[in-house]
């Protein structure tokens, strides 16, 4: 009876130390051990702990998360926002910053949360998963699950492998688009010519701001605002306007230099500032102008969150001001 007594206690213990395989951080202090059940990095968190309970927490609480052990028979599976399905152990994720990642022959995976969708749990038996998975010693490791395995690529500056979706893009590729959420752009336009309405020909530079939300790597919406000065030195004239707008953008392609396009609209606050010559003396006049701005480039997309767009772009100002306008924007988005 004692031996029966001391080998329940034994496999209780060792049931517990066995699911305590996850740590989950809260920012209110928190620390709690468990399994993660589910991770949604614009949503909740999932977790179980020993008892069976479940409890759902937002992402925005949560802090970062910690692998405390490995169970073979159950392996954490990673789905980005590029199609890709990645099989293997998180070590650490952060939140806010990126997710390290294992697979099972050790490889090491290191993505920003933004290139993140979802991250659940899988069952995993021996004998499936030798049916269901190739292994190629010469080439690396192919997965039927339509991935594919190269180690000749280099992600996030740590040494990795890299995986395709079949008919997809590969995580070097996906470095290049703009993830998904919150963007912003700030714009320069060194010079511009414009034809102002009863005065001719003019020059001008701007700047702009621009904030709202990438949908995906092809669609952005938001809005902002703009500071435009418009010289003529044939009538003395010094203009200034400042657009207020609504903004879509979108890219095509994901190698770093993609294609872009993109339209403002809104209306904008003009002031005329120009020399009258019957006053003998400079005369002030603001209007209100219906504003639009077509632009057609080039997007070079350098890192997930950081790239460089090359666009001419076309000003139209129409109402109590009126001038059309022809630049180069330089612009930066983060």
């Amino acid at each position: 009876m004692r031996r029966i007594l001391t080998f329940m206690l034994v496999l209780a213990c060792c049931a517990g130390t066995a699911f305590a395989k996850d740590v989950l951080y809260l920012k209110n202090g928190s620390i709690i051990k468990g399994n993660l059940v589910e991770l949604i990095p614009s949503g909740d968190v999932k977790f179980t702990t020993s008892d069976g309970s479940v409890f759902v927490y937002p992402a925005k609480d949560v802090t970062m998360l910690e692998k405390e052990s490995q169970d073979s028979q159950q392996k954490d599976v990673l789905y980005l926002t590029n199609g890709s399905i990645i099989k293997g152990y998180f070590k650490e994720i952060k939140m806010t910053g990126k997710v390290s990642f294992e697979t099972s022959d050790g490889s090491l995976f290191v993505y920003p949360i933004t290139e993140v969708k979802k991250m659940d749990k899988t069952e995993v038996k021996a004998q499936a998963q030798q049916q269901s998975n190739s292994y190629n010693r010469t080439q690396g490791r192919n997965y039927t699950q339509n991935q594919s395995y190269n180690r000749t690529q280099n992600y996030a500056g740590a040494s990795q492998s890299n995986y395709t979706r079949k008919g997809g893009a590969t995580a070097d590729e996906s470095r290049h688009v703009a993830p998904e959420g919150f963007r912003a752009f700030v714009n320069f336009v060194p010079a511009k010519g414009f034809v102002i309405e009863d005065y001719g020909y003019g020059y001008s530079w701007g700047l702009s701001a621009t904030i709202g939300r990438q949908f995906n790597k092809k669609f952005f919406m938001g809005g902002g605002i703009g500071f435009d000065m418009l010289v003529d030195e044939d009538s003395y004239s010094y203009d200034y306007m400042i657009p207020f707008y609504a903004a879509i953008k979108g890219n095509v392609g994901q190698r770093v230099a993609q294609f872009t396009y993109g339209a403002r609209m809104g209306f904008a606050v003009c002031e005329d500032y120009d020399y009258d010559y019957y006053k003998y003396g400079y005369d002030y006049d603001v209007t209100a102008s219906f504003y639009l701005n077509l632009s057609v480039g080039l997007r070079l997309g350098f890192t997930p969150n950081f790239a460089l767009n090359i666009t001419p772009e076309m000003d139209i100002y129409a109402g109590g001001y009126t001038n059309v306008g022809i630049g180069l924007r330089l612009g930066f988005e983060f």
